[in-house]
């Protein structure tokens, strides 16, 4: 049992866990795009896929909460694959052979390694509370 699902809230969790079971290099997003759009689905959250690829999902506000204001929320969808001591494949070669055997870390523009490798240039401002 994967020691993410002792965590709390557990329904928080669980659905991270659910996620990190599938597969999703840079480049090779067919397989969490359709991942995505149906766990909105089972939860009849209306979700759609645009033609950039993205995932947009809405869901209307519960009762009694009608006017209050929108939350938006925005992340990647996508890993970066990092090579471990028994994976024989290349990173460059980004196809889903040996991902499984593999880290999956998130790319950051302030890594310089990802800035390297991505060639960001810009930099994000932090998030206000």
């Amino acid at each position: 049992m994967s020691e993410i699902l002792k965590l709390q809230p557990e329904a928080l969790w669980r659905n991270f866990h659910l996620l990190t079971q599938v597969p999703r290099p840079s480049g090779h997003l067919e397989k969490i795009q359709q991942f995505l759009l149906d766990w909105a689905k089972e939860r009849n959250i209306e979700a759609r896929l645009d033609n950039a690829g993205n995932i947009l999902m809405y869901k209307p506000a519960s009762p009694g909460m009608e006017d209050r204001k929108v939350v938006t929320l925005q992340g990647h969808i996508d890993m970066v694959p990092q090579k471990t001591p028994d994976s024989p494949s290349q990173l460059r070669n980004r196809s889903h052979r040996d991902v499984d055997r593999r880290r999956l870390g998130a790319c950051t523009q302030h890594h310089p390694r990802c800035r390297r490798r991505h060639g960001h240039r810009y930099h994000h401002g932090h998030l206000r509370r």
